[in-house]
């Protein structure tokens, strides 16, 4: 799942899950599911957001094959956060 284009078809917002349901495997189970629907509809290559500082989402979306590659700003209840568009293929 590595590549070196940027010009997606389809994007994944976010995943998130509560801590406590972390390293159950939920997480991958959602991303394959996520990864399946853009597979099939002929949405890839694909992006997803996630906050710069969640270290442990940025090693698991590495982990499936994402690459990091750009930086944006997201307002979030009034406070701008960092994020990383991550690129999938």
């Amino acid at each position: 799942m590595r590549c070196s284009c940027t010009q997606a078809k389809g994007e994944i917002y976010t995943i998130y899950l509560l801590q406590k349901y972390h390293n159950l495997g939920i997480g991958k189970l959602l991303w394959e599911s996520a990864v399946e629907f853009l597979l099939a509809n002929d949405l890839v290559p694909f992006t997803i957001l996630v906050l710069k500082d969640n270290v442990q989402a940025r090693k698991f979306y590495e982990k499936q094959g994402a690459q990091n590659f750009s930086k944006e700003g997201a307002e979030i209840a009034g406070k701008t956060y960092e994020e990383v568009k991550v690129y999938c293929q």
